[in-house]
């Protein structure tokens, strides 16, 4: 087990305390009370402490562990539609005492899951491998995509879809995996996609169409990023955020509230994290000579950047809205404890 100093001294520690710090001052701007603000203080504090712990943990452990966290993950995730909590129409909550999203575990359980299954039971050029790793991958998408939540189910495919090629396949498995994929599209058009679903995926085609309906958040949002301009404003002058303009500020559209504060600079300075976080996972990546290691923390790494490429997409109008929070930033505790467990298990070197 690594030393905890070391833990600190690891480039990703520095990393995750630039975001976190982001995260703490964004989270100012977005019109929410002090109760919220303070409650998002305390989350990303345990979340850095997840982080220390998740980057610490004996690979044994997490090999041992990780089937086990799969199967409770499922079967929470199958409690969802029966016992779960509701909120602003989707049911995709569990209350233990404390409420959580069970569907966010499996950004970080579904690529060790697989991880693991490849590093047992070899490469996935064996069609009934390839056909017992997609099933993994499709069982828990399905339950998710019937929560709604159209976000989740397309982040944790394509970190999948990260492992799988990471994993060394052919372009015969390639063929036949992304065949399956495609197939699926009309099928999970027409019977898993709810209607408000696919009114916002329409209205990329169709823009202004419905401004006080699926475009009234974009198109706030837009104008929050615009009036930013290349420095930012004060909290005087950022209309959008400070009169309530942008919808679910301290969730979701975040990222419009710090380009409304801070500007163009602003964002490209939380872009260059991002980039540098894709940097130090690649470095792993190639230090490595780990199959298991190498496949999840390219799943992990693709799942926590596409999950803010998404977002950033979605604020600005180039893709649907799909309720997706921005990694490390957006208010929500499952989400920022999974991403810095996700990120800890990135930087973990323990054999």
């Amino acid at each position: 087990m690594m030393n905890i100093t070391e833990t600190i001294k690891n480039k990703f520690t520095f990393l995750m305390a630039a975001f976190l710090i982001y995260s703490a001052i964004g989270i100012n701007w977005t019109n929410v009370d002090e109760g919220l603000i303070y409650s998002h203080y305390t989350k990303l504090s345990l979340g850095f402490c997840l982080y220390l712990i998740s980057s610490n943990l004996k690979k044994s452990f997490i090999i041992w562990s990780t089937d086990k966290i799969f199967f409770i993950s499922l079967i929470l995730l199958i409690l969802v539609p029966i016992c779960g909590t509701t909120s602003m129409g989707a049911q995709r909550w569990i209350n233990l005492g404390f409420t959580f999203q069970p569907s966010e575990i499996f950004k970080i359980v579904l690529p060790l899951s697989l991880a693991l299954f490849i590093h047992q039971r070899g490469l996935l050029d064996d069609t009934k491998n390839l056909m017992m790793a997609l099933s993994l991958t499709l069982l828990p998408v399905i339950l998710i995509l019937n929560q709604p939540d159209l976000g989740t189910a397309i982040i944790i495919t394509s970190g999948a879809a990260a492992c799988i090629i990471a994993s060394g396949i052919t372009f015969r498995t390639f063929t036949i995996s992304t065949g399956i994929l495609l197939s699926s599209l009309p099928l999970t058009w027409m019977y898993l996609l709810h209607d408000y679903q696919k009114d916002r995926i329409l209205s990329l085609l169709n823009f202004n169409s419905d401004r006080l309906g699926s475009d009234y958040h974009v198109i706030q949002s837009k104008i929050a990023i615009g009036n930013g301009g290349g420095f930012g404003r004060t909290d005087d002058s950022a209309t959008q955020t400070a009169l309530g303009y942008v919808p679910e500020l301290h969730t979701d559209f975040i990222a419009a509230a710090i380009a409304e504060h801070t500007g163009f600079m602003g964002i490209t300075l939380l872009i260059m994290l991002y980039l540098i976080l894709i940097f130090f996972s690649y470095t792993e990546v190639i230090k490595s000579n780990s199959l298991f290691d190498i496949i999840y923390i390219c799943g992990l790494i693709t799942t926590i950047i596409l999950s803010a490429v998404v977002n950033l997409a979605m604020i600005s109008g180039y893709l649907p809205v799909v309720g997706l929070p921005l990694p490390l930033l957006s208010y929500g505790g499952t989400s920022i404890f999974i991403f810095c467990i996700g990120i800890g298990l990135i930087s973990n070197k323990t054999q």
